[in-house]
């Protein structure tokens, strides 16, 4: 069997694998962009290494609504709304730090000069089966503004500041 074929039949044994199995379903897989082999010390081959994603959708939860796209993901709280701008990768552990913005809300009409301002925020979590928890961070003063609990697919509680 060539290294094509064992490949293609990897991906379709973690694909049939995720499709059984919802504690793999949150996790995506993707091979490096280059297909082609490198070489290590000893002139043997090694593939690229695999890269895992928090899964595209929609995760929810108490006062929190994620939706994880292609390249990054968009964020909704009960008083604020945040963005991340790249893919969420996580490690071995499940665990994920990625930098991104977010903006606080308040009651009632803005008023001139007082516009919402973009916050540099760090978004940092784990993933146990399809469970996500949540820490959302500012950047300039480290002040934590939450610890969020997901689950992929669930319909998310948020009750708009109005």
């Amino acid at each position: 069997m060539n290294r094509r074929t064992a490949a293609f039949l990897g991906v379709g044994a973690l694909v049939l694998a995720a499709s059984r199995d919802p504690a793999r379903a949150q996790i995506t897989s993707k091979r490096g962009a280059d297909p082609t082999p490198t070489a290590s010390h000893g002139g043997e081959t090694t593939p690229p290494p695999e890269t895992r994603k928090v899964a595209q959708g929609t995760w929810g939860g108490d006062h929190i609504r994620m939706e994880v796209g292609e390249k990054g993901a968009e964020l909704e709280f009960d008083c604020a709304h945040g963005s991340i701008g790249d893919s969420i990768l996580i490690d071995d552990q499940g665990r994920f730090e990625i930098k991104g913005v977010l903006v606080r809300e308040q009651h009632g009409a803005v008023r001139v000069g007082h516009e919402p301002k973009n916050e540099s925020a760090v978004y940092s979590g784990r993933l146990q089966g399809a469970a996500m928890t949540l820490w959302v961070t500012l950047s300039g003063s480290q002040e934590t503004l939450g610890t969020y609990s997901l689950v992929h697919g669930e319909q998310a509680k948020v009750r708009k500041c109005r």
